[in-house]
């Protein structure tokens, strides 16, 4: 997986496809904190509304320490493997170790000092309209917009903070998930292919790279039994259809 190609996901259950939403908030969040413009703040602003929305749907900080101790308890006995690099392995299951207790030591639901902050709860009651968050609506917003660029990044980076152990987690998960699997160099026929996964294997992702320049994209469908990809041609118009063609393709099946 290189600049030279481009990687299309499936996870195979909706805890990982939480942890994937949310990894991409992070990041955005970061990168839009850290922005210069009015605009960097605005998206990081609605950013931070959507991860608090998302937080809200689920018991967030259950949801990661169960997958923190599950993949514990994946990597605990290779620590008796000669062949494992052991610092590395020893490394991983320290960081596992303090992001599980840093959590455990987090009293009250996650984020809870952000959803009664006075500001963001004023946004948040807007957000969810139509271009509700603009220069005149509200008013106290538009007065936030424009306070020094240096006031604005340290509001943002304050409230960033909040998620930096949940953060750093869920990026742990899916880099150790996504690095369980080598690639495999498969051939679609008639832009087509199906597998079946061994159901003994906790598998918890499926991803597909292309040549970045290829006229195809990969469409993943699937659960943790069986999976399909077709490869839909972009070149048809006036919308992509399953391709004909033999596509070669590499392949993961990410199981940890």
């Amino acid at each position: 997986m290189t600049d030279t190609t481009i990687t299309y996901v499936q996870p195979l259950n909706e805890r990982l496809r939480f942890f994937m939403r949310l990894s991409f908030l992070f990041s955005r969040l970061k990168h839009g904190a850290s922005g210069e413009t009015t605009h960097d703040s605005h998206t990081a602003i609605t950013t931070l509304l959507d991860i608090l929305n998302i937080i809200q749907q689920q018991d967030l900080k259950k949801e990661v320490l169960k997958e923190i101790e599950r993949i514990n308890q994946t990597l605990t006995p290779l620590q008796h493997n000669t062949e494992i690099e052991h610092s590395t392995l020893d490394q991983i299951l320290s960081t596992l170790s303090t992001y599980r207790s840093e959590l455990h030591a987090a009293s009250g639901p996650m984020a809870s000092e952000l959803r009664h902050h006075e500001f963001l709860k004023t946004l948040q009651q807007r957000y969810n309209v139509p271009a509700g968050l603009s220069e005149c609506d509200p008013p106290v917003y538009n007065h936030w917009l424009h306070k020094p660029i240096e006031q604005r990044k340290s509001d943002l980076s304050q409230w960033l903070e909040t998620f930096e152990t949940l953060h750093n987690a869920i990026d742990l998960i899916l880099q150790l998930i996504k690095q369980s699997a080598n690639p495999s160099r498969k051939i679609a026929d008639n832009g087509i292919y199906q597998q079946t996964l061994d159901a003994s294997a906790p598998f918890q992702l499926v991803m597909v790279t292309l040549p970045v320049d290829s006229r195809y994209f990969a469409e993943i469908s699937g659960g943790k039994h069986r999976f399909t990809v077709r490869f839909m041609d972009t070149t048809t118009k006036p919308r992509p259809v399953q391709t004909s063609d033999e596509v070669a393709f590499d392949l993961y099946c990410c199981a940890l």
